[in-house]
């Protein structure tokens, strides 16, 4: 998997009042996944939600919905756990889907989400 400048699309787009970011994945700048438990790999697809969020000057508390994506192999608590602390006092709806697989066997979860700039609104 490319890094973010690499891929073919946007770590996150805005178009006025609203984002819309990419799935979320524990893959550093380098394109290398990583961690091998779901504690670690949520905690770094969280950060690079946030990266992206920044790209279009957004944060955290920015997103009304997000929706996880996890293998057979993820954690669910774990990942709840790093929700619970990446979104601090915001509580965005949430969907937490179990699916097959990722586009990399190693990943263990993926997250895309939904913000509006409510300042804007």
């Amino acid at each position: 998997m490319a890094s973010s400048s690499e891929a073919p699309f946007a770590p996150a787009v805005r178009v006025g009042d609203h984002a819309w970011v990419s799935g979320a994945v524990a893959i550093d700048h380098l394109g290398q996944v990583v961690g091998t438990d779901t504690n670690e790999q949520a905690r770094t697809a969280f950060a690079n939600m946030s990266d992206a969020l920044t790209g279009v000057n957004m944060t955290m508390s920015n997103v009304v919905q997000a929706r996880i994506f996890l293998t057979p192999n993820a954690d669910w608590a774990a990942v709840a756990r790093v929700f619970k602390e990446a979104f601090a006092d915001v509580r965005p709806a949430a969907t937490m889907v179990r699916i097959h697989s990722l586009a990399l066997p190693e990943l263990l979860l993926e997250i895309e989400a939904t913000a509006v700039d409510q300042n804007r609104c």
